[in-house]
């Protein structure tokens, strides 16, 4: 734990769940036919606040089949103020059986600083058919 100096003194510095926390959820849910990749929401960390990503799940079904299959896909990324794109979980596959299934789930991803985003994207290069997503993070945002 750190330490903030104080005159004559040191006091403790209160963690991160003890700075003003507030919980932040993105979630998408749909059932959905063909479509290029498409963002289905975002965070971006404010001024002045820290967050933690608690936990990230990803998945995704064939509903109906589709006349012609092509990739499902499903993710989460990351893109540091200033930095480039990476993916913190992505469940990608292609299946034209109804009820076929992938998932991913990751736990305590990291922490984002002011500027940082977290986003969440889903595709279908399929021909007809439909395709069900669950994407969900669950953040902490406290005091910086």
């Amino acid at each position: 734990m750190g330490r903030i100096w104080s005159p004559g003194k040191y006091v403790a510095r209160p963690e991160w769940y003890d700075r003003n926390p507030f919980d932040r959820t993105l979630i998408y849910v749909a059932v959905v036919g063909p479509h290029a990749v498409t963002s289905r929401g975002s965070y971006t960390c404010p001024a002045g606040k820290k967050a933690f990503i608690e936990a990230i799940g990803v998945f995704t079904r064939r509903s109906t089949a589709a006349t012609t299959e092509g990739l499902i896909i499903a993710s989460a990324s990351y893109t540091p103020q200033g930095g480039s794109t990476a993916y913190y979980a992505v469940v990608q596959w292609v299946s034209n059986t109804v009820n076929y299934h992938e998932g991913n789930i990751v736990g305590n991803a990291g922490i984002l600083r002011a500027g940082d985003n977290v986003a969440i994207n889903t595709g279908d290069g399929s021909t007809g058919g439909t395709a069900e997503y669950y994407i969900m993070l669950k953040i902490t945002e406290f005091d910086a």
